[in-house]
């Protein structure tokens, strides 16, 4: 459909969660993680709903490159992040009662660069866009810290960051 009209560029959020704290806290909050991988340390992380394994999202990049559209994938953090919250409690602010990742934790950023390294390899396109979007203001320092680290990172495994992310 998207060549038909002319459009090439489809963004696609490979995580994200819904808006708005449950009443019986954010680890019930429904969120979702669309990729899948083999290796076992990201066990447990990928939704059970849906995800998208290796081989599916090389079928879906080929039909999209033979459609001339290009994929820019987004790994949605620091928040939108309940989905990584959910796999690693530790990872969420306020003690992972939260849908934004605790970024006063240096392991945080650690695990998420190893979210990239991971998936970054499955992208053909050149851009992959990160987030960056609506976390607290009292973090401000974390918060330009985990920006520019992960700029630099997505940057090192050879992808440019997409429009908004930079």
């Amino acid at each position: 459909m998207m060549s038909w009209y002319k459009l090439n560029n489809f963004q696609i959020h490979l995580n994200d969660n819904q808006i708005g704290r449950p009443a019986t806290g954010w680890q019930d909050g429904y969120a979702g993680f669309r990729l899948r991988s083999d290796d076992p340390e990201y066990a447990g992380l990928a939704s059970a709903d849906g995800a998208y394994d290796r081989a599916d999202w090389q079928s879906f990049e080929d039909v999209a490159a033979a459609h001339a559209v290009q994929i820019v994938p987004e790994i949605d953090v620091p928040a939108h992040s309940l989905a990584f919250i959910q796999w690693k409690p530790e990872l969420g602010l306020d003690g992972g009662d939260s849908d934004h990742l605790d970024l006063t934790e240096p392991g945080t950023t650690e695990t998420i660069k190893g979210v990239f390294d991971e998936f970054a390899p499955w992208f053909q396109g050149p851009e992959v866009h990160f987030g960056a979007d609506e976390y607290p203001r009292q973090y401000a320092t974390q918060y330009r810290d985990f920006f520019n680290a992960m700029a630099e990172h997505v940057r090192s495994l050879g992808s440019t960051l997409a429009p908004g992310a930079a």
